[in-house]
């Protein structure tokens, strides 16, 4: 006890290394790959770390190169990919940590403040897609390193120092804007805080002594949105700023809706991430991830009280003691991260998008979560006594940590989905014949419950929304080792014109971040996927069968379902155990799956086998439609 009071940084560094765990790591082992994971996971394994480099070439060309690095340390291993974000983010706490030491030593609660609300901001939660956003969490983590070497070579009074480490934060600072564009807004926080390390204080006269050491940043920005202007020509509309321009050009009123877009975005970044995650989030997991998030959250606001009442009497904190200080510094820091927020969301919303805490749009936050740690913190010790102060912060940090055991939670029964279809479908067709088309539709929840009302109002429960998410992780699973050549693709029964492609036995040629492919929906198979009741069914154009949960659209597409692209002949796949894990136990499902196989293929002596099998186990559905494969006899 005596070596932490003397050395207050090691129950901070705890600390800050104990709550982003509590976060983040319980739910770890859990996770899978997820919407644009499943993409890339595709593109990695299939056409290697020069297919991400290629895919990625269209909008962010050098993000193709980090991705790539990264898939060659990493592989297909989903639990690698997860721990590595993990990893990525709790060391730009440890680098934010020591810069922010490095400008206030005497106030190590404002430092610790700050490092906890930054690691489990509950704003950014797209760290459970390590493929699609570990790169986002690697630019912050470069870009704040970028910030040291500023901080340091601000402070250095020898001129080759000072010249070296701009030199590394130049680098940096361009590496980040390379990764990812609107990075660009985070500028002005480096601004601020040269000001504020020159002159302690915002005033004119720090600011003119400040430009000229941002001058050499000033140029790396210029040079970097020449290129991007100029020289690079986007293939995605949202990522062109030509098409941004004609946008603008075309439609001069959107110029006006920019600050009430920015003013509510500024709402969905600060104030709304320590309500709305949770709330909307309450509905889709089951009670016991509810009640495992909450008891998490109790045990950091514990761990957060002992820390506190810990470092009230620290001389790290002498800088805190006089109050009209506090409230000073209080002040200074809340306007650098106010000033910085609106500055980092101008980027973004000029280009067309926006932070919203109910889609995925919640990753627009990762430029603002410096700022907001700032403005939280400096707000709270400008506005309230340090016993209020306590609360609150206990309060927000706990809560911030529920969100994200809540998330992952979410992300670890969604996972559980996405196996749950693919083997499944494994056990009713130990192959998928090449080139065919998987056509999904994915029914609404049955059970007439409180929860299961919301989340079918406002579809929550979706598991997919792009066709990739469907055809890239089927591939992973049935052709991981086959030819892409080979593969079969899919799409969604609701989607725009599927049906008339259904009719029309369309073909067509798709290219999808450079990578073609082709769909032919002469070959269709119509696919239920399983919800609360019922099992996944394969439609067979040969048998007028359904689940009980089939609407009229389902069941006037019968017609087209060709059920012998599902085939068993030749040994069966091994789905790869890193992605996948375990098959798991063989319970209804699993009987009702090979019973169906066995009666397209006329093997009675199996069907007889597996209905023997069910009744010694006692095994029955919820869904009686599910009787029928035991039952028919088609001979």
């Amino acid at each position: 006890m005596d070596k932490l009071k003397n050395n207050p940084l090691v129950p901070s560094f705890l600390l800050i290394t104990i709550i982003p765990m509590l976060a983040y790591l319980p739910l770890i082992p859990f996770l899978g790959f997820y919407s644009e994971d499943l993409f890339f996971g595709y593109i990695g394994h299939f056409y290697g770390p020069e297919g991400l480099i290629r895919s990625l070439s269209i909008d962010r060309p050098f993000q193709g190169y980090l991705l790539s690095f990264i898939y060659n340390l990493l592989g297909d291993n989903v639990l690698f990919w997860h721990l590595f974000t993990f990893l990525m983010r709790l060391f730009g706490g440890y680098v934010l940590f020591f810069l922010l030491i490095k400008l206030w030593p005497n106030k190590l609660s404002v430092v610790t403040t700050i490092t906890l609300l930054f690691l489990v901001y509950p704003g950014f939660l797209r760290q459970t897609l390590p493929l699609g956003y570990g790169a986002w969490v690697i630019t912050l983590t470069l870009w704040i390193l970028s910030l040291v070497f500023t901080v340091y070579a601000a402070k250095s009074r020898s001129k080759f120092k000072l010249i070296v480490l701009t030199m590394f934060a130049l680098i940096l600072q361009m590496v980040s804007f390379l990764q990812l564009e609107f990075f660009i807004g985070l500028e002005t926080f480096r601004f601020l805080l040269i000001t504020y390390i020159f002159k302690n204080e915002i005033s004119i006269r720090a600011i003119k002594r400040t430009f000229i050491y941002w001058i050499p940043y000033i140029l790396s920005l210029a040079i970097f949105v020449f290129w991007r202007i100029v020289v690079f020509k986007s293939a995605r509309d949202i990522t062109d700023i030509s098409w941004v321009a004609q946008t603008y050009y075309q439609n001069p009123l959107w110029i006006a809706k920019i600050p009430i877009e920015i003013i509510h975005s500024f709402i969905q970044t600060v104030i709304l991430p320590f309500f709305i995650p949770i709330i909307i989030r309450v509905p889709r997991i089951p009670l016991e991830g509810t009640l495992i998030s909450l008891f998490i959250g109790v045990i950091t606001a514990v761990i957060l009280y002992l820390y506190f009442n810990t470092m009230e009497k620290s001389k790290y904190d002498e800088g805190l003691k006089n109050l009209i200080n506090t409230k000073k510094f209080g002040k200074e820091i809340s306007i650098i991260g106010l000033v910085s927020i609106l500055s980092a969301l101008i980027p973004i919303i000029i280009s067309g998008r926006f932070v919203r805490l109910f889609d995925v749009f919640d990753r627009y936050t990762i430029t603002s979560i410096i700022a907001v740690a700032f403005i939280i913190t400096g707000f709270l010790f400008y506005k309230f006594s340090p016993k209020l102060r306590k609360i609150i912060l206990i309060s927000l940090i706990s809560i911030s940590v529920t969100a994200h055991t809540m998330n992952g939670y979410l992300f670890s029964v969604n996972w559980d989905q996405q196996k749950n279809i693919w083997w499944q479908l494994y056990w009713r067709a130990p192959k998928i014949e090449n080139n065919s088309m998987m056509i999904f539709d994915f029914p609404p929840l049955i059970k007439d419950t409180p929860f299961n009302k919301i989340v079918n109002r406002v579809q929550w429960y979706r598991i997919y929304w792009v066709d990739y998410q469907i055809w890239a992780i089927g591939n992973l699973f049935f052709n991981y080792d086959a030819l892409p050549q080979t593969h079969f693709r899919g799409d969604y029964l609701s989607g725009n014109g599927i049906i008339q492609k259904i009719k029309d036995k369309t073909f067509e040629t798709f290219i999808d971040y450079t990578i073609p492919y082709d769909r032919d929906f002469n070959n269709t198979i119509i696919v239920t996927a399983p919800n609360d009741i019922s099992c996944l069914w394969v439609l067979d154009k040969n048998l007028h069968e359904f689940p009980s949960h089939a609407n009229e659209l389902l069941k006037s597409s019968l017609v087209y379902s060709d059920a012998d692209k599902l085939v068993q002949a030749g040994s069966p796949v091994t789905p790869p155990k890193q992605i996948f894990g375990d098959e798991p136990p063989h319970e209804w499902c699993y009987y009702f799956q090979k019973a169906s196989l066995a009666r397209q293929f006329k093997d009675w002596d199996q069907l007889s086998r597996l209905k023997k099998e069910v009744i010694q186990k006692n095994l029955e559905p919820q869904d009686p439609n599910e009787w029928l494969p035991f039952e028919k006899d088609l001979r």
